[in-house]
């Protein structure tokens, strides 16, 4: 498991996750909300999905995060970036890019 997580927007390296710093208790139990929000369903690139799965919550997150970096929402990112690095073990990176208008969230893996 890789210990740092960064996200890339544009290139340009904007936050980090430390997997081997402890998460509070309140930062778990806003985790543990997202999850049993989007246990509701969520709107993935204009698909409605009643159960997604793990990487479709990802992607979903990932998305949202791209979402919060583009309109300066930090610390709405960084709980993002929190969420996708607690839930995906093999995460070593996001990598977010802006081009002619569109978002894009590319999650890296490790093998």
């Amino acid at each position: 498991m890789t210990e740092t997580v960064s996200t890339y927007f544009n290139g340009d390296e904007v936050l980090k996750f430390r997997r081997d710093q402890p998460l509070p208790l309140l930062q778990h139990n806003y985790l543990t909300r997202m999850d049993r929000k989007m246990d509701q369903g969520i709107n993935l690139h204009g698909e409605w999905i009643d159960t997604p799965d793990t990487s479709q919550r990802a992607q979903f997150v990932a998305q949202s995060m791209a979402q919060a970096l583009q309109n300066g929402a930090d610390e709405q990112a960084a709980a993002m970036l929190t969420y996708l690095s607690q839930r995906l073990p093999t995460l070593r990176a996001v990598r977010i890019d802006l081009r002619d208008g569109q978002l894009s969230a590319e999650l890296v893996v490790t093998d």
